[in-house]
């Protein structure tokens, strides 16, 4: 298993915003890429948000930055 870990510091008074739009983006990560087991947004207000990533392998589908 591969987990991939995302760190972004946002100006907390755009926090909010940022962490909708996130959220927004990965909902369809799923059925997107076949080889993503799970993966979950974790907030620590009132700057940091992190994207953890659970993969099957690094092979095709893995999503690339």
């Amino acid at each position: 298993m591969i987990i991939g870990v995302s760190e972004a510091h946002v100006r907390p008074d755009r926090f909010d915003d940022f962490r909708d739009m996130i959220l927004s983006a990965v909902r369809e990560f799923p059925g997107r890429y076949p080889g993503l087991v799970d993966h979950e947004v974790l907030l620590a207000p009132p700057d940091s948000l992190l994207y953890v990533s659970h993969w099957r392998s690094e092979g095709p589908g893995r999503l690339r930055r």
